[in-house]
């Protein structure tokens, strides 16, 4: 069974009550053991404080977020933080997509997932002649 801290989403768009559901049913379902369950400062989320000093001081093995959202800000796929926690083979879940990340391909495939379900990407996509 994989430990896994759990990190909310802390700007509230989503009632943390629903947020907590959601991630125990996806940890249950993944048979994953939930040692913790925490949010970065309000106001702070994309600092991702809480988040680096977990895995600077390497205290877990697996980190179950409620949503790959949580790495969005203005419409950029902020992905750094998620290639050095899989450079140092830590387990990245997010329950809202039902997505495993364990490596950088799983970050690029991801990454051209969220373009394909922006309607700028899909008018890019639409425009080319084939």
């Amino acid at each position: 069974m994989t430990t896994a801290l759990a990190l909310l989403e802390s700007s509230f768009k989503i009632p943390q009550h629903l947020q907590l559901l959601s991630i125990r049913n996806y940890a249950i379902s993944n048979n994953i053991n939930i040692s913790f369950y925490g949010n970065e400062r309000v106001g702070y989320e994309n600092r991702h404080d809480l988040f680096i000093e977990y895995i600077e001081k390497s205290r877990e093995e697996a980190y179950l977020f409620f949503t790959i959202e949580q790495f969005i800000f203005n419409d950029i796929f902020y992905t750094e933080l998620l290639i050095e926690a899989t450079n140092k083979g830590l387990l990245l879940f997010f329950a809202n997509e039902n997505l495993k990340i364990t490596n950088r391909m799983d970050i690029i495939n991801t990454k051209i997932l969220l373009l394909s379900k922006t309607s700028r990407a899909y008018r890019k996509i639409s425009k080319i002649n084939y």
